[in-house]
């Protein structure tokens, strides 16, 4: 699934409106034969016909006299909606009549707050009169503040029965009630009415959403979710979480195996420019608000390990262990690539990972609110330093290891001479999550996201933003938070 550049969203809560409706879109992870057809050829190239969207395309690998064996899927497509199974091809060198069933990917709405926009009256009831006030009953009301049952007027009414109603009161659900919804009255003594109620996302502040996600084989079960809140005094954040799996009729912060509160990405409610790279299994997001650039990782890893040895490797990365002012001038914003937990001495946030023994453990690559402190149990190498007393563990940070902003540790430097005629003019790491208690082990990379150092004796500083070209790869380069130490850039392969 592509890379998306969405210009801006006008606040934190239309930037969750904009990542579900791009995460939502599917793309095609396999494609078997349902009928071979006739007249086709090896390397054909097929496209994919039906659904809403950009449509996928299939290359022709194997064929017995013009009946397809098998393809590859070279355009993996990228749909609002999907088209259905069985479906049919155009193109190729002449060839006819051939289906595939597909297997798709990307990521399942689960819950997102409703609120109640407009309702007809599917039995009127008895008793009634002009302006009563009906309340629905059932669904599940959600948690966030001020969360009540939506509330229509009686306008009209037949011998008492309800005949037309207006709203009153959106009400706040993380799940809503079944049609025909029925109410409770205030003030007069009428009895059975229900009404049939029209939803929408929540608009009117906070809200939360869940997402599934299949992985990029279509297979996998992955749940993430996000509470966008407001603190006050400007303060406005995603709350993001990991889960480890979903309940329907079951609030937000109750479902299973939820991650510990402590990983925030400070946002802003006015416009925030935004980038996000989602596949199925991870989604990345950079939002920017002035000279500050929030992130978060929220998905799996890749992790070092088989499925069987590591079978939920999920990676929740705030920016923050605590609500803050996105335009917060002290460390306590930092992100994926080194983040801080703004407690001294604090172990737990702004991310968190699921271990491979089913536990969720805190990452943080140093803490303190106005220098490092670093030597923590679970970091991101190579901006952390893991405290192992196992020489051969022991990984050398290229940050300083204290002081606000200190000295490096260690300065790496890209090879002189290279062969290389394009591409990368600095070196680039691979962001890997470490740990050394209770055992020590490298648990895996975040997937696509590298660690940079921008300072080069040929081109200075780099600067956020910056695209850079590696033999057809793109890469965006971000700072982390307000930093711009040449040691706190980051890149986001796009794919």
């Amino acid at each position: 699934m592509p890379f998306v550049l969405a210009q801006l969203s006008d606040n934190y809560i239309d930037l969750l409106d904009d990542l579900v409706v791009e995460a939502t879109k599917k793309s095609v992870a396999s494609a078997a034969v349902v009928s071979g057809g006739t007249g086709y050829t090896v390397n054909d190239v097929l496209t994919v016909s039906g659904g809403t969207g950009v449509a996928a395309e299939l290359t022709v690998t194997a064929e017995t006299g013009g009946v397809i064996d098998s393809v590859s899927v070279t355009n993996q497509g990228r749909y609002t909606v999907p088209p259905s199974n069985p479906v049919s091809v155009t193109g190729g060198t002449g060839g006819d009549d051939a289906t595939f069933d597909l297997t798709l990917f990307g990521w399942d709405l689960m819950l997102e707050t409703q609120e109640a926009v407009s309702a007809t009256v599917a039995d009127g009831g008895t008793g009634y009169s002009v302006n009563d006030q009906l309340t629905l009953v059932g669904g599940t009301l959600s948690q966030l503040t001020g969360s009540a049952a939506a509330v229509f007027n009686v306008d009209t009414v037949s011998g008492g029965a309800v005949t037309a109603v207006s709203l009153v009161s959106k009400g706040k659900y993380d799940f809503v009630p079944s049609d025909p919804v029925s109410t409770t009255v205030s003030p007069s003594g009428g009895t059975g009415a229900e009404l049939n109620v029209t939803w929408q996302g929540f608009e009117g502040g906070e809200k939360q959403v869940i997402l599934r996600g299949s992985g990029n084989s279509g297979t996998d079960e992955i749940y993430i979710g996000i509470a966008a809140l407001d603190f006050g005094s400007g303060v406005t954040q995603w709350d993001i979480r990991g889960f480890t799996g979903f309940q329907q009729n079951v609030v937000f912060y109750e479902q299973p195996g939820i991650s510990p509160v402590g990983s925030y990405v400070p946002l802003n409610n006015a416009s925030i420019r935004h980038w996000f790279f989602i596949d199925g299994r991870r989604i990345i997001g950079i939002f920017r608000m002035g000279g500050t650039y929030t992130n978060m990782y929220l998905g799996f890893i890749n992790q070092f390990g088989t499925a069987l040895q590591y079978p939920y490797p999920l990676l929740v990365m705030g920016c923050s262990s605590s609500p803050q002012l996105f335009s917060s001038s002290t460390i306590a914003i930092s992100g994926m690539v080194d983040p801080i937990n703004i407690t001294t001495g604090g172990t737990n946030g702004p991310g968190y990972i699921r271990t491979p023994d089913g536990t969720w453990r805190g990452i943080a690559n140093s803490s303190g609110t106005s220098l490092r402190l670093s030597n923590h149990g679970l970091v991101v190498w190579p901006a952390g330093r893991s405290q192992s007393s196992n020489a051969n563990f022991n990984m050398t940070d290229f940050i300083p290891g204290t002081g606000n902003p200190g000295t490096p540790e260690s300065i790496m430097k890209q090879t002189p001479n290279s062969a290389r005629t394009s591409g990368f003019e600095f070196p680039i790491i691979s962001t890997i999550i470490t740990q050394t208690t209770p055992t020590e082990q490298l648990l895996g990379e975040m997937s696509g996201v590298y660690w940079v150092g921008t300072l080069t004796e040929d081109i200075g500083q780099a600067i956020s933003e910056d695209q850079y070209d590696d033999n057809g790869q793109i890469y965006h380069l971000f700072q982390n938070g307000n930093r711009t130490d040449h040691w706190a850039y980051f890149l986001i392969k796009e794919e």
